[in-house]
């Protein structure tokens, strides 16, 4: 597993109000499997996850980067809020160790100082599908999407 670099970075302080944060913890979900060395390894491997979609159908044939693996529900208390996203994160939360990371952050720091940053790949559907295209074509992912 990569090892963050923990020297600040010239254009880390260009802002010095805004001064650079500890990522203690991080975990992920994604079509690469259900944590970060799965996602790690993929990436060094090179290796596309994007399959055809399976989650719902659509009238014509694309190819997606969809996790496929079962995810928990969402207690009664939560219920308005129960979507894929929230079970997805829900999901990442449960494994790795993770969620005993965030609750022991929040017993040495104090819950208003632990942040619990969340990102999701939805909006960048468009630059995927441009780099499959590149994939398909040059057999090879780009190095930037702009490639």
């Amino acid at each position: 597993m990569p090892v963050a670099d923990t020297k600040a970075k010239p254009e880390m302080t260009k802002y010095p109000q805004i001064p650079p944060v500890a990522v203690t913890a991080y975990q992920c979900v994604s079509a690469a499997g259900d944590d970060v060395d799965a996602l790690y390894n993929s990436l060094i491997a090179n290796r596309s996850c994007l399959k055809p979609l399976r989650l719902f159908d659509i009238p014509f044939k694309t190819v997606v980067g969809e996790v496929t693996s079962p995810l928990p529900n969402i207690r009664q208390s939560l219920k308005a809020y129960d979507c894929r996203n929230a079970r997805l994160a829900l999901k990442a939360l449960n494994q790795g160790g993770f969620r005993a990371d965030v609750e022991r952050a929040i017993t040495n720091y104090g819950a208003l100082r632990v942040g619990l940053i969340l990102g999701t790949s939805t909006s960048g559907i468009y630059d995927s599908e441009n780099a499959y295209a590149h994939f398909l074509s040059d057999g090879i992912m780009p190095r930037r999407l702009s490639d």
